[in-house]
């Protein structure tokens, strides 16, 4: 897991409203007195290596391909698999074999553990028909990891079959990242705008490049002003040319690509990412998604301040159509750019930077929770999304269950 992107990924974004998330970050502060410090590795940082140690032995001692795939997909959901990237690749290459499995859920698995991990793996045109609608009933792919991970720790500690070195590994794991994604986002208030001199000169032509790159944004939120103001309905084409960049995923995505590449892949990606406007599809697909998404969410709220400028209306009155069948149309829309997205990250795990893959999916993993209830939570935060902020950075995990449950 990448910590700064994390931290963006729960809360950041454009449209918040100040005040709510204000009240939940001080809130969450007057938590962190209390109950976490700073420094939880070099409290707890033996420890976790000893247990990590443990979770090592279990996953290369494990010889079952079914036992195998279930314990990678276990690692994954805990949140910890990215601490044995090395075993999981050299171990998923061996399972390439269709013949593994039998049954739809065990295919499923190992179909979505070996493309993610940027291995092919053919299926019969009928499988392949089964394993599609399996992963599309349940993306769990596009579900934001540190959340998932949080959740499934809950479940894992009540099943019985659990392995207890594994959970203590997956709860120490979670609390010092959690400590050193509180320190980032206390240090994000702190960054002095002045220090650009200071940087070395590689990565001058980057802020270069990313204040380009806001001038786009906002000569596009310009265009979308004059539009509401005139009361022009633009065409689908027309909205859609201006609102990919409206919604921030250009920035969103450059700037966390730039974040996690290293200094000789920078000078490799830097034209075809940040210098130049050639949008790349592995940005602008991730982008037009989350407007997608944004416009079936959110449309009811904008028209009732008077905002008629979304994709519904836009396209009801260029095709003469129903508010439910321009609906229709977008959500499959919506659905043949995830595809498209799909074969772009397995391109990108193999050909090119897997890093830049796990970036648009990491965007969309954070789209996809914002608007998974039909609301826009930046503007609207409830219970249930103030809890997920408590738990994701302010509220460790308990360990003193795990010694309840030893005796």
């Amino acid at each position: 897991m990448e910590s700064t992107a994390t931290a963006i990924e729960i809360i950041g974004g454009k449209g918040s409203s100040p005040s709510s998330w204000m009240q939940v970050m001080e809130k969450g502060q007057k938590k962190t007195v209390n109950t976490v410090t700073f420094n939880q590795y070099e409290r707890h940082g033996n420890r976790l290596e000893e247990v990590k140690e443990s979770a090592r032995k279990l996953l290369v001692s494990t010889k079952d391909p079914h036992e195998q795939l279930d314990l990678i997909d276990t690692l994954q959901r805990l949140g910890v698999a990215y601490h044995f990237e090395r075993e999981i690749k050299h171990i998923l290459a061996q399972l390439v074999d269709p013949n593994i499995a039998d049954d739809l859920r065990t295919v499923a698995l190992q179909f979505r553990l070996l493309r993610q991990n940027g291995i092919f793996i053919s299926t019969g045109d009928d499988m392949a028909k089964q394993v599609e609608e399996s992963l599309e009933m349940e993306p769990l792919h596009w579900r934001v990891l540190w959340v998932e991970a949080r959740n499934f720790i809950d479940i894992y500690e009540r099943d019985e079959k659990r392995n207890l070195a594994l959970l203590e590994f997956a709860k120490l794991n979670y609390n010092i990242l959690q400590s050193v994604y509180m320190k980032e986002l206390q240090e994000l208030g702190e960054w002095d705008l002045g220090a650009i001199e200071e940087l070395p000169e590689y990565m001058k032509p980057f802020y270069i490049a990313m204040y380009n790159h806001w001038l786009r944004y906002v000569e596009a939120s310009i265009q979308e002003t004059k539009w509401i103001y005139s009361g022009y309905i633009p065409t689908e084409d027309e909205y859609l040319q201006n609102a990919w960049i409206t919604i921030g995923g250009l920035n969103s995505l450059n700037y966390a690509i730039v974040g996690v590449l290293g200094q000789n892949s920078m000078d490799k990606l830097l034209s075809e990412f940040i210098d130049n406007n050639s949008d790349p599809d592995i940005v602008y697909v991730p982008a037009l998604i989350m407007r997608l998404l944004n416009d079936l969410s959110t449309d009811k709220v904008e028209m009732e301040r008077g905002e008629a400028l979304n994709l519904i209306n836009c396209y009801m009155m260029q095709e003469g159509v129903s508010e439910e069948e321009a609906r229709d149309y977008i959500k499959g829309f919506h659905q043949n750019l995830r595809k498209k997205l799909n074969k772009l990250v397995i391109q990108f795990y193999t050909v090119d930077e897997p890093c830049v893959a796990n970036v648009a999916v990491t965007v969309m993993r954070s789209t996809h929770r914002i608007y998974q209830y039909r609301y826009d939570w930046f503007s609207v935060l409830n219970k249930a999304d103030e809890a997920c902020v408590m738990n994701s950075f302010f509220q460790p995990i308990p360990m003193e269950t795990r010694k309840t449950m030893l005796q």
